[in-house]
């Protein structure tokens, strides 16, 4: 893992693929995280590969795991101002 003053970089981090239930996406399918903001991990015919290396290669395989990182502006304290919607927060009920 990597961190820094305010901790992990890493928000999300979720394996996919077990040895119960093998998850296979073909080249067509492959997802995008976090709109690009995090990774997913494929094994494929070509080695293990992030999500844009399959696509830039052509290739589908087992989908392994996804990782996600915080967003650029999460250091920079405009959470707690509110100038910026997570979107994590629930409205009360």
């Amino acid at each position: 893992m990597r961190y820094d003053d305010s901790g992990s970089l890493f928000q999300h981090l979720r394996r996919i693929s077990r040895p119960g239930r093998r998850v296979y996406v073909s080249k067509e399918s492959v997802p995008r995280v976090r709109s690009g903001l995090g990774a997913a991990i494929l094994s494929t015919p070509h080695g293990v590969l992030t999500d844009r290396e399959a696509r830039e290669k052509g290739t589908g395989g087992e989908l392994l795991a996804e990782v996600g990182r915080r967003p650029a502006w999460w250091k920079t304290g405009l959470v707690e101002t509110g100038l910026v919607d997570t979107g994590l927060a629930r409205p009360a009920r």
